[in-house]
C-alpha cells in the first residue's frame, strides 16, 4: 500500500495510513517475543 501510493498514486483514489511506520521495533524487542510465541503459543 505505502510502496504503491509513492510510486504509482494514479492507481489509487485514496489511502489511509493507521499504525504504520518505516520501522516498528528492532531485533533487540522482537526476537525475544517470536521465541515466547514460538514455544508457549498465542492466547485467543
Amino acid at each position: 500500500g505505502q510502496w504503491l501510493a509513492i510510486n504509482a498514486p494514479q492507481r489509487l483514489h485514496k489511502v489511509v495510513l493507521c499504525n504504520t511506520a518505516a520501522k516498528i521495533g528492532n531485533p533487540d524487542v522482537w526476537n525475544p517475543r517470536i521465541e515466547t510465541v514460538l514455544r508457549d503459543g498465542q492466547s485467543a
